[in-house]
This record gives C-alpha cells, sequence and structure tokens, in this order.
C-alpha cells in the first residue's frame, strides 16, 4: 500500500527538513476502506497543524528525547527564582505576590498540576498554551501559568512558554521542588536558573525546624546572592528557641538586612490562593522583597562595572 503524506515539512534543530507522514491510501490507491489508518486518525477529522506544530515544538525542546534536556532558558527580561526551604514555606503565595507588586508581570509555577497552588488563582482562564505544556491564566496585570501535566521531577519541567501578551517587567520562577532534589539533582534548565540567577529569593517559616531548613538551602546556595522571605513575625519577635537555631549563613542575612518578614495570613491558610486580591499586608512585603533584591542587584552591578 502506498503512503500517503499529509503532514508537512518542518525544520529541525540540526537545519534539515523532517518528514511527518501518516500511512493510509493515497487517491486510486485501492486500499480496503475498512482498515483504519495505522495511526488511528480518521479521514474525517485528521491531525490539525495546531496539534503537530505542538508535538514538533515538544520534541525540540527535549520533551521525547533520550538525549540531554535544554539547560537554560530565558524569558527576555529580569527573572527571579523563588525557591522554599522547605513544604509549607509559603513560596508560591510570596511569588503571586511578588509578580503583584511588579505587574505586569508574570509567575510561572514548576510544580506538578495536582499539586499547584495556583490553579484557583486566576480570574480568567487562558487555555492551554500553544506548546500544550503549560496552563495560563490572568489576574489583572499578572500572567499565571502553571503545568498541564502531572510531572514526576524537576528535570520533567517542560520550557516556559513564550510570554507575548503583556510587556512583562518581572517573570517570577517559583521552583517548587526540594532543594536537594532541585540542586543536588541538577541537569534541568530551572536547577540551571537557580544556581545563575542574579538573586534567589528562599522562604521558610519561622520555627526551628524552618531556620535549620533555610540554613541548609543557604549551604546549596553558598556564594550567591540570596533573599530570605520568612513567614512570621518581625525578626525581633522570633521565639529565642527560632533564633537560638539560626546557623551562620542566615545570621549574616539577618546582619545585613537580608531577612523579610512575609506575614502569615489565617485566610490565605485556610482557602489557599483564590482570584480575590492578595492581602495588602503581603503585597507589601513582596514589595520589600523587590526593594531588597533590587538593591542588592544594583550593589553586584556597580562593583562589576567598575572590575
Amino acid at each position: 500500500m502506498d503512503d500517503h503524506m499529509i503532514g508537512s515539512l518542518a525544520a529541525s534543530a540540526s537545519g534539515r527538513p523532517v518528514l511527518l507522514r501518516l500511512e493510509g491510501g493515497g487517491a486510486g490507491a485501492g486500499r480496503d476502506p475498512a482498515r483504519k489508518p495505522a495511526v488511528g486518525v480518521s479521514s474525517a477529522s485528521g491531525v490539525t497543524v495546531a496539534e503537530l506544530q505542538r508535538a514538533w515544538r515538544a520534541i525540540r525542546d527535549g520533551r521525547f528525547s533520550d538525549g540531554p534536556r535544554p539547560l537554560s532558558w530565558s524569558p527576555g527580561g529580569p527573572v527571579l527564582p523563588v525557591l522554599g526551604a522547605h513544604g509549607g514555606s509559603g513560596a508560591t503565595t510570596l511569588a503571586l505576590a511578588l509578580a503583584t507588586s511588579a505587574a505586569p508581570a508574570r509567575v510561572v509555577e514548576c510544580a506538578p498540576l495536582l499539586s499547584s497552588g495556583l490553579v484557583a488563582a486566576a480570574n480568567a482562564e487562558l487555555g492551554v498554551c500553544a506548546d500544550g505544556a503549560w496552563l495560563r491564566g490572568s489576574r489583572g496585570q499578572v500572567l499565571i501559568e502553571h503545568n498541564a501535566a502531572q510531572i514526576a521531577s524537576a528535570a520533567e519541567v517542560p520550557l516556559p512558554a513564550h510570554a507575548d501578551r503583556h510587556a512583562l517587567s518581572l517573570t517570577v520562577v517559583d521552583a517548587a521542588w526540594e532543594p536537594t532534589s532541585l540542586l543536588g539533582g541538577g541537569g534541568s534548565w530551572l536547577s540551571g536558573l537557580v544556581v545563575s540567577a542574579s538573586c534567589v529569593v528562599v522562604t521558610a517559616v519561622a520555627t526551628v525546624p524552618g531556620v535549620r531548613r533555610l540554613e541548609g538551602t543557604l549551604g546549596m546556595l553558598a556564594g550567591r546572592c540570596v533573599v530570605a522571605g520568612v513567614l512570621g513575625p518581625a525578626v525581633k519577635r522570633w521565639p529565642r528557641a527560632v533564633t537560638a537555631s539560626t546557623g551562620p549563613m542566615t545570621r549574616r542575612l539577618l546582619g545585613v538586612g537580608r531577612v523579610v518578614p512575609v506575614p502569615e495570613l489565617a485566610g490565605l491558610r485556610t482557602a489557599g490562593l483564590t482570584p480575590d486580591c492578595l492581602p495588602a499586608a503581603l503585597v507589601a512585603a513582596a514589595g520589600e522583597v523587590l526593594r531588597v533584591v533590587g538593591d542588592l542587584t544594583s550593589s553586584i552591578a556597580d562593583v562589576e562595572d567598575e572590575t
């Protein structure tokens, strides 16, 4: 039986054309009408061009490749990763607040679909991105993207979609994976982003276990610029046991004013993130984090210019 070409030519990364074909009878091939096409696509509803384009983007991005995945990504503007030192540290909430304070901005949450904290945060659902890997929504001037699939590791997080809807002042990336698995494993664009970013925001809770995990995460980010957003009261009001449990790296951040208290809000703890406006106190704390990050990155740039 003859092959009937119903695809098109797509340029591959090597510059050679890729021929997309489906097996089936061509005109006048005398095929058996009872036989279905080899890939199960009926003649009445074939694969669309948009589906072929999404499949090609997925192959291009390495999501169906046995070889190494892309190790870098740039959104074409400022990017700020947010990394939770432990579960329940408020990383996703702070990431959304940072984007809200910096709007127009985008927040990209890298958690698996079933673990997403942003699934109900948009007030307008915009559907699936062109590559089919991300679900997109918006709330005011904030663009929200989270995974469309239940992935198993940070290495499986797809490259974020191109944001063509807004002129964005900032992209906030909620890393969403446990620091040891993210930074210890390497081999993904997400881990590469965290370790190469000009500054990283790390979140923790003002408890004894929380500051211990914060210290461990700072150790994994040694030599990099970090601002800590700590969920709980002002530092001067930390319980004595919490202050006594801080390690040398955390104490250094405290000494240079790079630990920002983030208010713990009962309403958010109960309902999670919804389309409702974020509390003013939370947005104000996010604004303070952005101020500290801005001062820090500006001073780094000044030093680099002098050298």
